[in-house]
């Protein structure tokens, strides 16, 4: 038995406005996905139901903005009531008083 894709009653698109809800640009699309992944584990199809369509492209560009996400396979539970084989999204970013440097700087 594998992960089991959890919804919590938190609403992760909440600061993008009920009618982007479904046409979600690129960007934001990155805010969606760093608000649920600084949440908790997120699944391809947890963040699709969010309006992320192309999850494993979105983890990549924010991998190259410098965020470090893992990846895991994972057997859970789809939409669709059947199990499926998908990723599991973890963000690794320090919970202390940790602040991302600046774009540009080294």
């Amino acid at each position: 038995m594998g992960f089991q894709n959890q919804t919590s009653s938190f609403d992760f698109t909440a600061n993008v406005g009920v009618a982007a809800r479904r046409y979600l640009t690129r960007k934001e699309q990155h805010k969606v996905i760093l608000s649920a992944l600084r949440h908790s584990p997120k699944t391809t199809d947890f963040l699709r139901s969010v309006g992320c369509f192309q999850a494993p492209t979105r983890i990549h560009e924010l991998r190259a903005q410098g965020y470090s996400i893992d990846t895991a396979m994972v057997n859970a539970w789809g939409a669709d009531g059947r199990t499926h084989r998908m990723a599991l999204y973890t963000l690794n970013e320090p919970t202390d008083d940790w602040v991302r440097p600046a774009a540009g700087s080294n």
